[in-house]
């Protein structure tokens, strides 16, 4: 599930990337109903093009918007069935939505903490979505919308460590940078073979920012080779030594090195806001 993202203004890599103008008047964060870029291809002339959509899809039968409170992702194992999508499915209406990052929740100490998500290489990329228009039976207005496909990521490095446990683990479905034209031009059966997160680029994560500054932290970004564990770490705190379950980042060995394991919150479970060299040791 995805709720949250930061939609790209890096407006030289959108014309390096497709050959188009990025808009301008959407926020620097998007929730569901706000505007984001998107880019689509015309089936019939191939011409492909940016512009504002709607986070959250509203079919083109809706009598109101409201149903875009629910739509902002579609599940891709059920895109094809479900009367919200499989129009826009059927049609293939497809876009890439265009992002730097995207945020999900994990629960690891329990309680929520927000992580930022974007591919290793720190580009600009396209997750996969569906579009439709919807016009206003009061003003008229023709609204365009996207919903964020989405592919179960029980399995995945990365995005299995968020959300509640016990919840299943999802992953927007993010297009490798090769394969933007393949799916803007997809038929039906070439884009139920793309909604995997095996075909994804590398992720990684790091802390929301606004939640790290002032840390003396060793690590502040993780590859997605890096698990999220809960490993007992032994601190200091105001003098005194204490042992409590805390959220790790396990760092693979390399070389003669072993592995490491760095705390990434305090005992509490707040953000890291104390000195690192207050941390003792894990304890094994």
């Amino acid at each position: 599930m995805c709720t949250n993202y930061t939609p790209t203004k890096k407006a030289d890599w959108v014309k390096a990337t497709f050959g188009v103008d990025l808009p301008n008047g959407y926020p620097d964060e998007a929730y569901p109903n706000c505007l984001g870029p998107v880019v689509m291809k015309s089936h019939q002339t191939e011409r492909v093009a940016c512009g504002l959509a709607r986070f959250g899809l509203i079919p083109a039968w809706a009598k109101d918007d409201k149903i875009s409170r629910h739509t902002y992702n579609a599940r891709s194992e059920t895109v094809a069935e479900k009367p919200s999508y499989r129009t826009a499915w059927r049609k293939r209406q497809f876009c890439l939505v265009l992002a730097d990052n995207f945020y999900e929740p994990n629960y690891a100490t329990g309680k929520a903490v927000r992580w930022c998500i974007q591919p290793a290489d720190s580009n600009p990329f396209g997750i996969a979505g569906i579009w439709d228009k919807w016009t206003d039976p009061t003003s008229g207005e023709v609204v365009v919308s996207f919903s964020m496909l989405t592919a179960n990521a029980d399995e995945h490095p990365v995005m299995r460590q968020f959300h509640k446990t016990g919840d299943e683990k999802r992953t927007p479905v993010i297009i490798q940078p090769e394969h933007y034209n393949r799916w803007l031009g997809a038929d039906i059966p070439a884009a139920e073979e793309m909604m995997t997160w095996a075909n994804m680029p590398t992720l990684r994560l790091h802390l929301n920012p606004e939640r790290t500054k002032g840390v003396d932290m060793k690590v502040k970004e993780i590859l997605s080779d890096v698990q999220l564990v809960i490993a007992q770490i032994e601190v200091k705190l105001n003098g005194e030594l204490r042992t409590s379950p805390t959220l790790c980042a396990l760092i693979p060995a390399e070389g003669s090195e072993q592995e490491k394991i760095i705390p990434l919150n305090t005992p509490d479970g707040k953000p890291i806001f104390m000195n690192y060299e207050n941390v003792i040791r894990p304890l094994q």
